[in-house]
């Protein structure tokens, strides 16, 4: 019943493509959130090893989320925690470099790279070594009942995120020096 409560509270703050006056958002809005005809639902489905905790709804919006970023290099925790990801990313983006290591290296080659974590598991060290190598990071699940409110808070509030999207199943944070003033959106 809290989770349903969170939920509503965070449609209701939430804004769509209109009013946010970004044209990164806009085009994130448009791409991702409100893009039906890009992915298929077989598509999506075809990738098999997804967990059988996440819904349809998510896993579409994890693949359009990676689909539209198309990172350079992932990097994914060296728990294992999310070796499933890894082996279906060369599905949504074939030319996507893995890492699977506890903290991420700066990019090589300055394509933009994207640290994949449970919003529960990143620790301040983690945020600190993905912000510091110019690494973007995309948080799993920061209104999870495992991931306390604050501890999200403090992940997007963060001096050094520039840009933050809060849109419920996942949470990017961003620190590119193209955004000239921090930002936070809460999207639906």
């Amino acid at each position: 019943m809290k989770q349903i409560l969170n939920y509503s509270r965070h449609w209701m703050k939430a804004k769509g493509r209109h009013g946010t006056h970004s044209p990164f958002v806009y085009a994130f809005v448009e791409r991702v959130l409100r893009n039906k005809n890009k992915i298929r639902t077989t598509q999506v489905q075809a990738l098999a090893g997804w967990p059988a905790t996440w819904t349809l709804r998510e896993r579409k919006l994890l693949y359009k989320t990676l689909y539209f970023l198309k990172p350079a290099q992932v990097v994914l925790p060296g728990d294992g925690t999310l070796d499933w990801l890894g082996a279906l990313l060369p599905g949504i983006v074939p030319a996507v470099a893995i890492t699977h290591t506890r903290q991420p290296d700066p990019v090589a080659n300055g394509g933009q790279c994207l640290l994949i974590s449970s919003a529960a598991h990143i620790t301040p060290d983690r945020l600190d070594a993905a912000l510091e190598a110019g690494t973007g990071v995309l948080a799993l699940h920061p209104h999870h009942h495992l991931c306390p409110q604050s501890k999200w808070e403090a992940l997007y509030t963060d001096s050094r995120v520039k840009m933050s999207l809060d849109y419920w199943y996942f949470g990017l944070l961003l620190n590119d020096e193209a955004f000239k003033h921090k930002q936070h959106f809460r999207l639906r």
